[in-house]
């Protein structure tokens, strides 16, 4: 209801009448035109009140909500102790702190791992070493960490698995729960690739980026037109840390989960096996149509393996620099010597082990092969790539490649070695 104004001009004592009217009386004409309104008025209530009033609307039944998101546990001390420790570790080069964080390992990995370990570093200006992006706890005595931390400069992201043991927290392999069932698919002029859903933010640009590197691993490896046109299928495995598998025909690839490889954010391809696995698939199906294994069972595993690293190299991938190791021209090994397997094998232990010599031979081949490419040009690289499904040797693999006595060959890498081994 509008409230009552009432507008008066002066105080109350001198209140001044604005208006005034004077009453005037009513004609009877005026009386039957009330009459008739008020006849009306009478006469449209009623036929209102004839009209039967609509059912009521239901009371909305309330919608259930369900029990409630169970809220997920806080980070306990004693997981983020480890994870701590272990990234310090990772830091500054402490391999023993590494390796006592990790559950039990075989004697040749740890050995592998004592020989290899390089210092992550820490950032220089005032930017975290590492962050925890995410982690849960799958099981009381199971958790993950998704976690970036610098590392040479850059960011380095992977996902970390640790398994409470005798009162502690370890870094563990891979825990098979973390991933589901569901795999989502990418397809590029050359790859159908296959994931994890939990893989989504890490593998789409790192096979975007892969589709743009592979014309120019085809250009620099000699493919031919139909083998530049091939296409393969990719599986990222999440359960399995083996590596590169390749079917028999060369044309699927299974490898590693990159969340387990891990990758450098700023050039996925840099810390992924793909540009490594996409380069031999290239070379076995362009040059021996079938998954030879030039593994460290393959007498030419050194070479092609050198091979590879220089193709990488040119595609600017840091995963090529472990073959560029300074050398001394008085520690190098015999050119002979690097043909044979990468391997022996210890018979008292009865284990395999690396040859003693490992740290010349890969990057001396490496060193071979550039020289290789400056006397001969990079159309060697091609037909040394095809003299290796046949050779029985590295004079084999020279004199058939290249069309050149081995002992002439020889003798100009002697001359090279004195004089450009110490250039780049």
């Amino acid at each position: 209801m509008s409230p009552d104004l009432h507008w008066h001009v002066g105080e109350d004592a001198e209140q001044e009448t604005i208006a005034k009217t004077t009453s005037t009386h009513r004609s009877w004409r005026n009386w039957i035109a009330v009459l008739i309104v008020v006849i009306l008025g009478a006469s449209l209530g009623m036929a209102y009140r004839s009209i039967p009033e609509p059912a009521p609307r239901p009371t909305p039944t309330p919608v259930p909500t369900g029990p409630a998101t169970p809220t997920r546990p806080a980070m306990s001390v004693a997981l983020y102790q480890t994870i701590d420790r272990e990234a310090q570790a990772l830091a500054d080069g402490d391999v023993e702190t590494v390796i006592a964080l990790h559950e039990p390992q075989d004697t040749q990995m740890t050995e592998w791992q004592r020989r290899n370990f390089v210092a992550w570093g820490r950032p220089t200006d005032d930017s975290p070493m590492y962050a925890i992006i995410d982690f849960n706890l799958q099981t009381s005595t199971n958790a993950w960490a998704d976690i970036r931390q610098f590392r040479n400069g850059r960011s380095f992201r992977e996902t970390r698995f640790y398994r409470w043991e005798n009162n502690h927290w370890l870094r563990s392999e891979i825990d098979s729960f973390f991933w589901s069932d569901q795999t989502e698919t990418i397809d590029t002029p050359h790859f159908h690739a296959i994931y994890a859903a939990e893989d989504r933010d890490y593998t789409r640009s790192i096979v975007q980026v892969l589709e743009e590197a592979y014309p120019q691993v085809c250009r620099d490896l000699g493919c031919t037109e139909a083998a530049a046109t091939l296409t393969y299928t990719l599986k990222l495995n999440g359960t399995s840390s083996e590596g590169l598998q390749l079917s028999e025909n060369a044309r699927e690839l299974t490898f590693t989960s990159p969340r387990l490889t891990g990758i450098f954010e700023d050039k996925p391809l840099d810390s992924s096996y793909l540009i490594w696995s996409i380069t031999v698939a290239v070379v076995q199906r362009a040059y021996y149509d079938a998954a030879t294994q030039w593994n460290g069972d393959s007498t030419g595993h050194i070479v092609f393996n050198a091979i590879i690293g220089w193709a990488m190299l040119q595609q600017g991938s840091d995963r090529g620099l472990m073959f560029t190791t300074d050398l001394d021209a008085q520690e190098l090994v015999s050119l002979k010597d690097l043909w044979g397997k990468a391997y022996v094998i210890d018979q008292e232990r009865q284990v395999i082990v690396p040859r003693t010599d490992s740290a010349i031979i890969y990057p001396e081949a490496y060193a071979v092969i550039r020289f290789i490419v400056q006397e001969y040009g990079e159309q060697a690289i091609p037909k040394l790539l095809k003299a290796l499904g046949t050779a029985q040797s590295f004079a084999d693999v020279i004199e058939t490649g290249l069309d050149v006595p081995f002992s002439e060959f020889d003798q100009k890498w002697q001359a090279w070695v004195k004089t450009d081994l110490a250039q780049p």
